[in-house]
């Protein structure tokens, strides 16, 4: 990383180029902008900004967090880096401090009101485009020369108007959203029609492709899975579900191993943990009032959890498990929603199963699931989960709860998961033995 650049104009344009992670500070004549008592929030990427007005970060940028009284910020090239642009004053630590990071970004913040702005790529998933009946029988015929008997939204999704039950009288299928890379979406058609007993098959289009591409993103037509969801969700389930996920990891493994493009087309996620997360998170929960949270924070920096996570061997994983997308059929376990497949770690494949019952719910942990999944896991892996893994993941665990606490109660403002099922939660896990 080089040297840190920067510029600013009178009308509150502030530029940074450069920032890597070192110290640097600068006392000059920088615009002092601190009539506003608000702020708002935006998260682009692995990138945080707390700033008075709007921020860019350019593409190249990851793992920081910015906190600007300026009213346009743009910043480019910066990696591992807390940024305050504050009182005419240039400050930038290292992202690792991040202890740090949190009390002076909490300083500069305590007495704002933070508007928390939902990320542009999750707003437009949420909100797909609706489609009239005609334009997708129209889309149907076209594309696949299916005529359609029946078709219905499928409610009760995380997307609106992405997800459609149709039928032709003689086949069921899903029509639905699947992503915006077309690649990507030939590359899940590919592990789908590679493992078809875990995965629904995607059909492909008169023209050969795995997806039509509309307005608001890439669809596909796949089989639609009979079976029904575990009412129970006891250990039985868990221990069951390890052995299906232990299955499918190898399976994966196997495929990417013989077809190595493949996985290049999934990028690996583990910045969920970052430390850019970790100091917003941080200051979120003490600006919400929340302090005896922060103290998970900072066991999660004690632990050197992202460092420790990122250790791990990589391996390709479904990426959302929860119960809405295990479908328990007569012939065992399948998997569905693809769409958030990835070059991960394997334990981080246990966090959607063992905290959500289904889509958007309300987090709930069943004492004894860890280790009643990796029981199950490790009862037909060939390489089973260690004892490092086993305790890494109930950190893992933990700080999904948090994130997801901090996410739905305190940046979208809903407030059906309490602190009290939070740390309900939290305790269950650290009765986990293993």
């Amino acid at each position: 990383m080089g040297e840190i650049k920067f510029d600013y104009k009178k009308n509150g344009q502030f530029f940074l180029e450069g920032a890597g992670g070192k110290r640097f500070e600068y006392h000059g004549v920088l615009l002092r902008n601190d009539s506003c008592p608000s702020v708002n929030f935006y998260r682009i990427g692995n990138n945080f900004g707390y700033v008075q007005g709007r921020i860019n970060f350019s593409d190249n940028c990851d793992n920081n967090v910015v906190v600007s009284d300026q009213t346009e910020t743009t910043i480019s090239n910066a990696k591992n880096s807390f940024i305050l642009i504050n009182g005419g004053v240039l400050q930038v630590l290292p992202i690792r401090e991040v202890e740090i990071a949190c009390a002076k970004g909490l300083d500069l913040l305590k007495n704002k009101k933070v508007t928390y702005n939902i990320p542009k790529k999750v707003l437009k998933k949420e909100r797909l485009k609706r489609k009239s009946r005609g334009e997708l029988e129209k889309i149907l015929i076209e594309n696949y020369c299916l005529h359609p008997v029946q078709l219905r939204e499928i409610e009760e999704s995380a997307k609106n108007n992405g997800i459609f039950y149709v039928s032709d009288g003689y086949n069921k299928y899903v029509f639905k959203y699947i992503g915006e890379d077309e690649k990507r979406v030939e590359a899940i058609s590919e592990v789908a029609r590679s493992i078809p007993y875990l995965f629904p098959t995607i059909k492909e289009t008169i023209d050969g492709k795995s997806g039509v591409v509309l307005e608001d993103g890439t669809y596909g037509l796949e089989e639609f899975i009979r079976g029904k969801h575990n009412a129970k969700r006891d250990l039985s389930y868990f221990i069951k579900l390890g052995d299906y996920v232990a299955t499918m990891h190898e399976q994966l493994l196997t495929l990417v191993e013989n077809h190595p493009n493949l996985g290049r087309e999934f990028l690996t996620d583990s910045k969920h943990i970052s430390e850019s997360n970790l100091v917003a998170l941080g200051i979120d929960l003490s600006l919400a009032g929340f302090e005896g949270i922060n103290s998970e924070i900072s066991q999660f920096v004690e632990l050197e959890l992202s460092k420790e996570i990122e250790s791990l061997p990589e391996c390709l994983i479904h990426g959302d498990l929860n119960e809405s997308n295990v479908i328990v059929t007569p012939n065992g376990f399948r998997f569905i929603d693809l769409e958030r497949i990835k070059m991960s770690k394997r334990i981080c494949e246990l966090e959607s199963p063992l905290i959500f019952r289904g889509n958007m719910a309300v987090p709930f942990y069943l004492e004894g699931s860890l280790k009643s999944i990796i029981d199950g896991y490790n009862s037909s892996a060939k390489s089973p989960i260690n004892d490092k893994e086993h305790k890494l993941s109930i950190d893992l665990i933990k700080y999904a709860l948090v994130k997801n606490f901090v996410i739905r109660n305190i940046r979208r403002g809903e407030k059906s998961n309490t602190k009290e099922n939070l740390l309900e939660n939290l305790s269950a896990l650290s009765r986990e033995d293993f």
